[in-house]
């Protein structure tokens, strides 16, 4: 079915961020560790705009740099093989 929810969760931006979600969580605690630590003492606005924009950033980095190739050597190693 065609529903708005469905149009709404297969938008292009909310799928990308579905796929790079788990580095994002891998990523996002060390980034507010730092950033609590170094940017919240001078602006508050300036610390939720990093702490949202960076973790993404860095999360779809870390899929493209390491877990896309990852995943692509994995499925070639072991497609041809019958368990």
């Amino acid at each position: 079915q065609n529903t708005w929810i469905v149009r709404t969760l297969s938008a292009p931006l909310l799928v990308a961020i579905g796929v790079v979600s788990y580095e994002i969580y891998l990523i996002h605690m060390y980034i507010l560790g730092y950033l609590r630590v170094s940017v919240f003492s001078q602006s508050v606005l300036l610390c939720v705009l990093a702490s949202l924009v960076i973790p993404v950033v860095l999360g779809w980095l870390f899929h493209r740099a390491y877990s896309k190739p990852i995943e692509k050597w994995i499925r070639a190693k072991f497609s041809s093989k019958v368990w």
